[in-house]
Formats: structure tokens, C-alpha cells, sequence
């Protein structure tokens, strides 16, 4: 009897299915917060206070890099990257070279897991004075670390902000030329924009396939189905206000993609 309970007790169990958007995004195409990008990475990697941290971050430490004073206030290299020996100054590759192979990473505390996954992309923000590197990886996720300050977060963070804005694979990062816009692409289709005034990480392109549901979407019926996936995309550096976008995908088409208004 207890048996036949408890097999009655779990057919009652109903599990909630995790609602699935087209081509496995991570969300229908809407604009994620700061807050939810940093809660998306699930339990394993959200700890007590580190939406907090990654809030903060972003709304109050990244926007002070484009004070004039921060910009023009330019700091010494941080200390985990150093010359082993400083060569002859002269011009050319060989003195370029020499220099490369001159540097070094000699603190081992100087290291961080920025995202869980492989990484696919990297990108460093502009300021001069501080040295921030954002990584995506294999999943989705997207890192950004403050270099200068490992060690010294009080949250244990090291730094490290984790945000998910993709649900799989991050094939570019790039920060805009004021430090003030992050665009990150993905295997999924989809090209996001985080913006520091807004503090958002909003959809700025989407291909989708012919479904009338997407019609009237600006990467309305480009989705091929099986084997298409967006490979890389960069800002047309030819426009002013970083509102134009050249993207490739696997089929070996390559597209540009003017989000700039009409009229």
C-alpha cells in the first residue's frame, strides 16, 4: 500500500518545463537588466552578493571611466604584467618582437576564472587608466574583469562580473570607441548591446527564419534551419555614432546591418 502511495504521490508531481525561445535564446528578444543578466548563470555561480557586486560594477564603476580625469590620468601597467629586461629602444618588428616576448605574467595570484566555459572571445575596454577584459564563453556567458582590482573585492568576487546574456556560443566582443557600449554576438543568432546609460543588454539584431510569427523583424527569414548560425560580427568602424554592424555566418554569407533611423 505504502508503495502504490507513493507512486500515486509522484504521478501528482508535475515538472514546470523551462519555456524555450527560437533557436534556444535566452529570452524572446527583450531588453535583460543588469540584474537579471547576473542572476541567469543559475545557482552555482551566484553567490550572496554578487548581483549586488555586478550591479554596482556596472552602474557606478564603469560609467567613471569616461570621467575626463580617469581618461586623462593615465596609470602604470598592472603589476602582474611586467618587462623581464628592457630592450634596446630601435624601430621596426624586431624591436616590436622583443618587446613581446620581453613581457611576462609573474604574480600567479594574478588569475581569474572569468567565465565557466571555454572562451571564444575576448575584448578590453578602452580606458587608458584601468584595465578592464570582458570574455565570452562556450555557453553564453560573459565575463568582465577588473584586472586592477584582484584582491581587493570584499565580496570575494576578484573582481569578476558574470552575466548571461546568450545561451550559447559568445563569438565577438567589442566595446564601442567611448567605453560606453558593450556589443557581444552569438551562435544563437542574436547581437546584444549593453549600454551604460541604460544598464541593459538590449537585442539590437535577431536573424529568424520564415515563420509569419517573425514577420516585420528586422533578420526576418534569413534563418537557414540546421547548420546556420551567426559566426562573427564587428562595428562598421566607417560609422560615427557604432549604429552599423558587418556580420558572417556559417553558410559563408556575409551581411551589413544599418541600425541607424530612417527619415
Amino acid at each position: 500500500a505504502g508503495g502504490s502511495a507513493s507512486a500515486v504521490a509522484a504521478a501528482t508531481v508535475v515538472e514546470v518545463e523551462k519555456e524555450r525561445f527560437f533557436n534556444d535564446r535566452i529570452n524572446d528578444g527583450s531588453d535583460i537588466s543588469v540584474k537579471q543578466a547576473a542572476e541567469y548563470p543559475g545557482s552555482k555561480w551566484v553567490k550572496e552578493g554578487t548581483v549586488e557586486a555586478a550591479e554596482k560594477f556596472m552602474g557606478d564603476f564603469l560609467p567613471s571611466l569616461d570621467d575626463d580625469k580617469a581618461m586623462t590620468a593615465v596609470s602604470k601597467s598592472p603589476k602582474s604584467v611586467t618587462l623581464k629586461a628592457s630592450p634596446k629602444s630601435s624601430k621596426g618588428v624586431s624591436s616590436l618582437t622583443a618587446q613581446i616576448d620581453a613581457l611576462s605574467v609573474d604574480d600567479e595570484n594574478c588569475v581569474s576564472k572569468v567565465v565557466p566555459d571555454r572562451i571564444y572571445s575576448v575584448a578590453c575596454h578602452p580606458s587608458p587608466s584601468t584595465l578592464v577584459v570582458c570574455a565570452g564563453d562556450k555557453q553564453g556567458h560573459v565575463g568582465l574583469w577588473n584586472v586592477d582590482q584582484i584582491g581587493e573585492e570584499s565580496n570575494d568576487t576578484d573582481g569578476v562580473h558574470l552575466f548571461k546574456p546568450h545561451n550559447r556560443v559568445v563569438t565577438h566582443l567589442e566595446w564601442n570607441r567611448a567605453g560606453t557600449s558593450l556589443i557581444s554576438a552569438s551562435y544563437d543568432g542574436s547581437v546584444r548591446l549593453f549600454d551604460i546609460q541604460t544598464q541593459k543588454f538590449d537585442e539590437i539584431f535577431a536573424t529568424y527564419d520564415d515563420d509569419a510569427s517573425f514577420k516585420g523583424t528586422l533578420g526576418y527569414g534569413l534563418d537557414q534551419g540546421y547548420g546556420y548560425w551567426t559566426q562573427y560580427a564587428c562595428m562598421d568602424s566607417r560609422s560615427a555614432d557604432d549604429r552599423c554592424l558587418f556580420l558572417s555566418t556559417s553558410k559563408g554569407t556575409v551581411m551589413h546591418v544599418d541600425l541607424r533611423s530612417k527619415g
